[in-house]
């Protein structure tokens, strides 16, 4: 995918990995919902909370954030190829939100987000935009 979207050779970003979801992972979301209705209640409240085992929603916004400053001098030059969460992750910090207010966005799958570095902070150029056809 990455390849194809951008006509170079992708380098993997271990920053940019979905969140681990520990005893979760693999798992519809209903079918945790039913089995840990509290687990799940804590999760999508409180950003530093694991009862899953594995990574709070924080600590990959964390992770994400270090590696978009990382890159703030190059960032007009990377096109990035990741899941919703590390999308999500990335609006929270150029918008300065927490964990939790970035789950309502909708990211849409197979959809363009932009970030530009500026040096004010961040700026989100679109969401969710479609490639044309």
């Amino acid at each position: 995918t990455a390849r194809a979207a951008s006509g170079r050779e992708p380098v993997v970003a271990g920053a940019l990995a979905e969140a681990d979801y520990g005893a979760w992972a693999g798992r519809p979301f209903a079918e945790v919902a039913a089995a840990d209705p509290a687990g799940l209640g804590a999760w999508l409240t409180d950003p530093r909370a694991v009862p899953h085992g594995g990574e709070s929603l924080a600590g990959m916004g964390e992770r994400v954030a270090a590696w978009m400053e990382s890159l703030r001098a190059d960032a007009a030059r990377v096109v990035a190829v990741c899941d919703a969460g590390p999308i999500r992750a990335a609006l929270a910090h150029a918008l300065g939100l927490t964990a939790t207010r970035a789950a309502a966005f909708d990211v849409a799958p197979l959809s363009h987000t932009g970030l530009a570095a500026g040096n004010g902070g961040w700026r989100i150029t679109y969401v969710n935009r479609k490639a044309a056809p």
